[in-house]
């Protein structure tokens, strides 16, 4: 047994035609046995596979076998007029369909899909009008999945977030929800439902910001059970309103405050060319933030969300030795601020990234395909982070009402703050009375299941086997313990579990010069906030 897993990766079988499957091969399934504790291979192997997946050049569609879980997928299919052809689908409600989609209508585009034939014995779990895209045969441990839809095109530079995104995933779905099945039956398990929104740019100098009425949205809030956290600009913080800090003493449940850059000019952290330059600025900013503290009694999550989404590696690397638990940034950005960097290619997948030892947070905006995204987030276990301006709440805060329903039905969603969600990224793997956690960040907190008797942290490319952490369980006990290392759980205990990261030996400490007062920054920001005050009301 390695300290990486509990098991060795599974084996999946690919059945694929003579020619054309060249590019998935190279490509695509290389990419996902990344993600996923899978292996894949086009060998006869023994032991037998535990599942199979079958491309096929033609038809008819049928399925691999009867005896282990298979999909089959069409190679190629009818080309719908033009490049896209945006789709109204109807899943299932039944236990097959992935729980965001069940029982949903979701549009969505595609670009080519195969009939499939009308089995009796199939059970459709996709519909676009009469034809099937998706349909599974045998409910039992051995399910038969067919999709119509073939796989999209991939090449060498082609990440996660290019495949499966909120316009265009319907492609890639029965393949990731298959692996899912394959994984989770061997004890992989998602960290839970949990969401926030966040509004850039506010500030507690009065009690209503533009179009943000703090006092309404903490009513509303509480009424449609969601949470919004304001990420206000450190430069901000030179006074505080009382009355306005009052409303968010009072409504911690409901509001929260975490960081937007510190002086909030363009890609200041996208910019810096040297960790000692980001970490000049960022322990600036958590200085004016300790400011704020001090003045209103309040709490700010030690979470970092870019001015503009610019955030570059360096910045990054800096952000846990400054003090920040997690940064939140969208994978566009990302990827547009970091061109070059070898973990672009998996991002989008993760519950969370963890880049240069930084845990980093997705988010999606409040407009668009954003109810798309958010069925994603859900089903890939991600944290659903909607970010707006105030600007989005000019007809009213009705916008986040709506969008929380429609969250709040995927089941029991837990709504906090950016701090908290940060410290739920984590999967685990279960064998027997044995768990392996896999810490996507650098404090977490879970419940083992009550039948677990020990636990370890997994050793993999997201926590170097040198990583130190610091445990601690509800009867007192603390240890630390390295990555791969087991640790025994007392019986009759409640298995909640705090863990947090120690700091590496090389991190920089506080020997760095602080970053000076900007007085352009200042001036353009009293403009902004004029403007947002006064023009827009």
């Amino acid at each position: 047994m390695t300290s990486q897993s509990i098991r060795s990766k599974t084996l999946c079988q690919l059945q694929l035609p003579r020619t054309g499957a060249n590019e998935y091969v190279a490509y695509l399934f290389p990419l996902l046995e990344q993600l996923f504790p899978l292996r894949f291979s086009s060998a006869m192997h023994e032991p037998p596979a535990a599942a199979a997946i079958r491309l096929i050049d033609g038809s008819p569609l049928t399925p691999v076998a009867d005896h282990i879980p298979s999909l089959t997928i069409p190679l190629s299919g009818r080309a719908t007029e033009g490049s896209d052809l945006s789709v109204d689908v109807r899943f299932s409600d039944i236990p097959d369909v992935p729980v965001p989609f069940r029982g949903r209508r979701v549009v969505a585009n595609v670009s080519e899909w195969q009939d499939l034939p009308g089995e009796s014995n199939d059970t459709v779990l996709a519909s676009v009008g009469q034809s099937r895209l998706w349909t599974v045969r045998g409910r039992r441990a051995s399910p038969q999945f067919i999709s119509a839809l073939p796989l999209p095109r991939v090449a060498s530079d082609t990440s996660f977030s290019d495949l499966f995104h909120a316009e265009r995933f319907l492609a890639l779905l029965p393949l990731i929800h298959f692996l899912q099945v394959i994984t989770r039956a061997q004890g992989y398990e998602p960290p839970p439902l949990r969401a926030t929104y966040i509004i850039d740019d506010p500030n507690l100098h009065w009690p209503r910001y533009g179009y943000v009425h703090y006092g309404d949205i903490a009513r509303r809030a509480e009424k449609e059970n969601y949470h919004v956290a304001f990420a206000t600009i450190p430069l901000d913080t030179w006074v505080t309103h009382s009355a306005t800090a009052r409303i968010f003493r009072e409504s911690t449940r409901r509001l929260s405050l975490l960081i937007h850059g510190n002086n909030h000019s363009r890609d200041e952290l996208a910019r810096y060319q040297s960790r000692s330059e980001s970490m000049a600025s960022l322990r600036q900013a958590i200085a004016r933030i300790e400011r704020l503290e001090q003045k209103s009694g309040l709490h700010v999550s030690r979470v970092m969300v870019p001015p503009h989404g610019a955030c570059s590696s360096e910045t990054l690397a800096a952000l846990p030795g400054c003090g920040f638990d997690a940064a939140c940034v969208s994978t566009g950005s990302l990827r547009f601020h970091n061109k070059g960097r070898p973990w672009r290619y998996r991002l989008g997948f993760l519950p969370c990234e963890l880049i240069e030892g930084c845990a980093v947070l997705p988010r999606w905006g409040l407009t668009g395909s954003v109810t798309n995204a958010l069925l994603l987030a859900a089903f890939l276990g991600q944290p659903m982070i909607v970010r707006g301006h105030h600007q989005d709440l000019k007809n009213g805060a009705e916008v986040l009402d709506e969008l929380a329903r429609f969250t709040n039905s995927f089941g029991n969603v837990l709504w906090c703050n950016a701090e908290d969600l940060a410290r739920m990224n984590y999967a685990w793997e279960l064998n027997g009375d044995r768990c392996l956690v896999h810490p996507f960040g650098a404090e977490l907190q879970f419940t083992l299941p009550a039948h677990v008797r020990e636990f370890a942290l997994a050793q993999d490319g997201h926590a170097a086997a040198a990583t130190l952490w610091d445990v601690k369980v509800p009867d007192g006990t603390m240890q630390a313990l390295r990555c791969g290392e087991w640790m025994v759980l007392k019986d009759g205990v409640p298995h909640e579990v705090t863990i947090r990261r120690l700091p590496a030996n090389d991190v920089q400490t506080a020997d760095t010069a602080p970053a000076g007062i900007n007085a352009g920054s200042m001036v353009r920001r009293l403009l902004t906030e004029a403007r947002d005050r006064l023009l827009l009301q």
